[in-house]
């Protein structure tokens, strides 16, 4: 649990970690809510869990590929927050 963190940290440095874990956290959270329904929905059509799991595979394949094509932002940018 703590390698997560530290490479969060590393690539978007220590100043803005909490803004962007908590941005990502959000993100999943309201994933992790709306999924399972979505994929009970796709069950009560399809009457298997089929389709459920080939969306679910895209998607994991999908962010994985665009995890491994990131580049990490340019240190010394100013934002409008600082």
């Amino acid at each position: 649990m703590v390698l997560p963190e530290v490479l969060w940290a590393n690539y978007f440095g220590r100043r803005s970690l909490g803004r962007v874990r908590g941005l990502g956290l959000l993100i999943s959270q309201v994933m992790a809510a709306f999924g399972p329904p979505f994929f009970g929905f796709l069950f009560d059509i399809t009457n298997g869990y089929g389709l459920s799991f080939a969306i679910f595979g895209c998607a994991l394949i999908t962010s994985a590929f665009l995890s491994l094509m990131l580049k990490p932002p340019m240190k010394g940018i100013k934002t409008m927050a600082e």
